[in-house]
C-alpha cells in the first residue's frame, strides 16, 4: 500500500466523526448511498438514495429538491440520521482533489 492510498484509508475510516455534525442539507445527495432517518417516536424511514436514484432514472438535483421538501415537513420528528456515503465516489473525488492540490509531490 502506497503512502497515499494509506492517507486516503485513514480518511475515509475517520467519516463517521465527520458526518455526525452535519447536517442533511450539507451533503450534496450524488454523494450519499443510503440514509436512514431515525425519527423521535422510534420509527425509521431507510432511503437507499443510489438504488432510487438508478432504479428511476433520476437526476440528482430533482431528487435533493424534492427530498428536501419532504424533510422541511418532518424536520421536526427527526431524532438523528445515518449518512452511509458512496465511498468510491468519495474516493475518487478526495483524490482528485488532492492531486490537484499536490500537483506532482510524492
Amino acid at each position: 500500500m502506497t503512502d497515499s492510498s494509506i492517507w486516503l484509508s485513514q480518511i475515509l475510516q475517520r467519516w463517521e466523526d465527520l458526518f455526525e455534525e452535519v447536517e442533511y442539507q450539507d451533503i450534496p445527495l450524488e454523494y450519499v448511498q443510503r440514509m436512514v432517518i431515525h425519527l423521535r417516536n422510534g420509527e425509521k424511514i431507510d432511503l437507499r438514495v443510489k438504488e432510487i436514484v438508478e432504479e428511476h432514472n433520476l437526476n440528482y438535483a430533482r431528487l435533493e429538491r424534492e427530498l428536501e421538501n419532504k424533510l422541511e415537513k418532518i424536520e421536526g420528528k427527526i431524532a438523528f440520521v445515518d449518512w452511509h456515503i458512496d465511498s468510491t465516489k468519495a474516493a475518487d473525488v478526495i483524490s482528485t482533489a488532492t492531486n490537484e492540490i499536490l500537483g506532482d509531490i510524492k
